[in-house]
């Protein structure tokens, strides 16, 4: 996503004036590429070609992008966050994996669409012989058909997570749904550091960014930063 459509969402959210003066966006964009500092970003940046198993995967490294995103993870504090928008393919899995690791999760919770609840784990699965740090990784997968559910009207609370990573986070635009309810509620009361993933920053209006509007006012992102893919590999 480039800088002219982003300037686009920003004049269409002040025309709207939904919470407009609440809402500060300040997107930062991930072209330039940087030293890896962290022990297991330094070891993956560069790696000899190795195929993931059951897939048609060869890992060669990580991108630069994930790289980025990843270090700005780890620099994150406790109770903060962010919004990673990347294109697709733009590398979303690992971050969602490496996150917990590069943060020191304790107990860390993955949300993903329910068509990609199963490919995820077998994704993971696959994904430790080459990366087996993975393996250690304090990560529970749920799907957000399971954060909808009545039973699973007090997992988060149960459970507890410190940290928070939900792909396509555009699934939560309805603020009124049941599964938006449940994790605004776990926000409010527990303050987990929060990743927001997506490739759709938003679907028909503004409006759907709630989730981003909402963790900005209540100060999870001290400038409103949303961390922007520009890369056109």
């Amino acid at each position: 996503m480039g800088r002219k459509s982003l300037d686009s969402l920003k004049e269409e959210h002040h025309k709207s004036g939904d919470d407009a003066e609440k809402f500060i966006f300040q997107p930062t964009f991930m072209a330039e590429q940087q030293t890896p500092k962290h022990p297991i970003l330094k070891k993956y940046a560069f790696v000899e070609p190795t195929p993931v198993p059951g897939t048609d995967v060869i890992f060669k490294g990580l991108f630069p992008k994930q790289i980025n995103a990843l270090e700005r993870i780890a620099r994150t504090k406790d109770r903060d966050g962010m919004i990673i928008a990347l294109t697709l393919g733009g590398g979303k899995f690992l971050i969602s994996m490496l996150a917990p690791l590069v943060k020191e999760s304790k107990r860390c919770v993955l949300i993903v669409p329910a068509k990609l609840y199963e490919q995820t784990h077998q994704y993971y699965l696959s994904w430790i012989p080459v990366i087996p740090e993975l393996a250690n990784a304090n990560i529970t997968i749920v799907s957000t058909g399971e954060m909808s559910s009545a039973k699973f009207v007090d997992f988060l609370d149960s459970y507890q997570p410190d940290m928070l990573i939900i792909d396509e986070c555009q699934d939560f635009k309805n603020r009124d749904s049941a599964r938006s309810k449940r994790l605004k509620r776990y926000l409010d009361k527990y303050r987990p550091t929060l990743i927001l993933l997506t490739a759709t920053l938003f679907t028909k209006s503004f409006k759907d960014l709630w989730l981003s509007q909402y963790i900005s006012q209540r100060k999870f992102l001290p400038t409103g930063a949303i961390y922007v893919d520009v890369y056109d590999d």
